[in-house]
C-alpha cells in the first residue's frame, strides 16, 4: 500500500491519489472473487479477459463501495467510506485535481442513494 498522505492545515490527512487507486483495485480484486463464487462469473472468463468481466466487475466494485458507504451510516452525502482500509473520503481528504470526474459520479450516486 502507498503513503496515504500528507498532513493538511486543518489537521486532515489529504489522501495520496496512488492509495485510492490501490483501493479500487482491491475492491475490483474482492467483488471479482465474490462473483466468481456466487456463480455470477467462470475463472476462465476472467483469465481470458472476456470483455463482458472486463466492464462488470470495476461497477460492481464501485457499487459496493457504494453500498458500504451507505450501511456505514452517519458519513457525510459527500464522503465514500473504504470499508476495507477504514479510510473516508471527503473534502478535506480527497485529492482536489485527480479523478474529479470520477469522484463527482460517484458522489452524485451516493446523494441519489439517500
Amino acid at each position: 500500500m502507498h503513503d496515504r498522505g500528507q498532513r493538511e492545515a486543518g489537521g486532515e490527512q489529504r489522501i495520496n491519489p496512488d492509495t485510492y487507486w490501490d483501493l479500487f483495485a482491491d475492491a475490483c480484486i474482492g467483488e471479482c472473487s465474490k462473483l466468481i463464487i456466487t456463480g455470477w462469473i467462470k475463472e476462465d472468463d476472467v483469465v481470458a479477459a472476456d470483455p463482458s468481466v472486463i466492464l462488470s466487475v470495476p461497477a460492481v466494485a464501485v457499487l459496493a463501495v457504494l453500498a458500504d458507504t451507505v450501511q456505514a451510516g452517519g458519513k457525510g452525502k459527500t464522503e465514500i467510506w473504504w470499508r476495507e482500509a477504514e479510510v473516508t473520503c471527503n473534502d478535506g481528504t480527497r485529492p482536489r485535481h485527480v479523478f474529479q470526474g470520477f469522484y463527482n459520479t460517484l458522489s452524485n450516486s451516493n446523494k441519489s442513494q439517500g
